[in-house]
């Protein structure tokens, strides 16, 4: 609730539209002597197509948002852009468990089953699974949304279109940069990053974030915080020139991620124990969650570690350039979830959801242009070794509930009350 409150407040500021960004454009101004001059606006660079070109020149419906409008709206993760990107729509409130919606395609399904619509790049690199591709931005240069199916350039898993996210390289000048931001509810945000030359050929890069907050939702019995952040990830990359036509990159990503899970708070006035809510509930009476307190007899638990290695070779020819990209990611996940909302025996009921992720991409790619022809051609691998277990649970008492609710008499269940109860149990593995 409080993200939609956010997102309407910045669609309230901006009026839902924002520039995000253009391309060798002249524009028009007025001087005071009435006559017009022509200004060039910065020219914007991108690789949409798997090649460096103009943005004016990119035929694919394309929003680029750098590294300005990240910081100006303090955007941490892909889920903070989707109000400044039409079409766009990201479900962030679990960073394990994201949804992407492109011009209205999704995959709602988390499991690995099934693959995604919208297909997430971090430098060329392909993010695979859901449940890591949600990262903290660590010195993000620019994030590309392409729209439409991109099979053509990005391969499967882009039927929707295709999130392309570029970081910054490490430079040949020595730069550092320390950010702090504080907010209420114990947000505290930092990032670091120091850029070192540490030859004429190679230049080092770091980066490190950390992000926590306590939440805004607290336990209306025990007055526990509920919800918040607590995550941290660093970034180190290395940069060599061979010779004059051959450039390698190689970078580490890691994630940290150790927070309470998603908050559920109960909407439906409960009678007093050991009476049920009548089902079906009448619209009507439905409470306003802002006025309520939130409960939870879960443990609500989310975390992830994740780390990721990519190698990236760059060699110019004469009739052209060779990219080879060489990438694993390895990530283990788990979110555990409060479902009824209430600290009620009788009612209880959670998931748990934990994964182990691991994939290997190579990929080789060849690009050139001349006066006459603009070209990429190239070739891809992608192996993945994942498995999945997701579970609801619950207990006897809250299942003769359930059975009650649907015309069932009560206590037909052989078992005491209040036992726990694995009621939903599927195990996937995929390779």
């Amino acid at each position: 609730m409080q993200r939609n409150l956010v997102v309407g407040l910045r669609r309230a500021l901006f009026g839902g539209c924002v520039a995000l960004g253009a391309s060798g454009t002249a524009w028009a101004q007025a001087t005071p002597e009435g006559e017009q001059q022509a200004t060039n606006l910065d020219t914007i660079t991108v690789t949409a197509q798997s090649r460096q070109q103009e943005l004016q020149d990119v035929p694919i419906a394309l929003q680029v948002v750098d590294q300005q409008l990240l910081d100006d709206v303090a955007a941490e993760n892909l889920g903070d852009i989707d109000a400044f990107v039409p079409g766009l729509v990201v479900d962030a409130a679990q960073p394990t468990q994201p949804s992407f919606r492109l011009r209205g395609v999704e995959t709602s399904d988390f499991g690995i089953g099934t693959d995604p619509a919208v297909g997430i790049f971090v430098d060329g690199v392909y993010g695979g699974r859901g449940g890591g591709v949600l990262l903290p931005f660590v010195d993000v240069e620019r994030i590309e949304v392409l729209k439409g199916p991109q099979g053509t350039l990005f391969g499967r898993n882009t039927a929707a279109g295709a999130i392309s996210l570029v970081t910054r390289r490490p430079q040949d000048e020595t730069e550092a940069r320390l950010r702090l931001r504080l907010g209420n509810y114990g947000k505290q945000y930092v990032d670091a990053m120091w850029n070192v030359p540490v030859s004429d050929i190679s230049a080092f890069r770091v980066n490190a974030l950390f992000n926590h907050s306590d939440g805004w939702f607290q336990d209306g019995a025990t007055g526990k915080d509920l919800g918040g952040e607590n995550v941290w990830a660093t970034r180190a990359a290395w940069q060599l020139r061979v010779g004059d036509h051959t450039t390698a990159l190689v970078s580490w990503d890691h994630e940290s991620l150790d927070q309470n899970g998603r908050v559920t708070t109960g909407i439906v006035p409960l009678p007093a124990y050991p009476q049920r809510p009548p089902v079906p509930v009448d619209p009507d009476d439905y409470l306003d969650p802002r006025d309520i307190p939130t409960y939870s007899d879960a443990n609500n638990a989310e975390w992830r570690t994740f780390d990721g290695v990519t190698l990236i070779v760059d060699h110019a020819l004469t009739w052209g350039n060779l990219t080879s990209t060489t990438s694993w990611r390895q990530y283990d996940a788990l979110n555990q979830t409060e479902e009824d909302g209430t600290n009620r025996a009788d009612l209880y009921i959670d998931s748990v959801n934990t994964e182990s992720n691991e994939t290997f991409y190579q990929e080789f790619k060849f690009s050139g242009s001349n006066a006459r022809l603009d070209w990429v051609a190239g070739a891809s691998f992608f192996k993945e070794d994942a498995d999945q277990t997701s579970e609801v649970n619950t207990n006897t008492t809250a299942v003769e509930n359930i059975v009650a609710n649907h015309g069932r008499g009560a206590g037909e269940l052989s078992v005491p009350d209040g036992t726990p109860l694995l009621f939903i149990h599927v195990a996937c593995s995929r390779r």
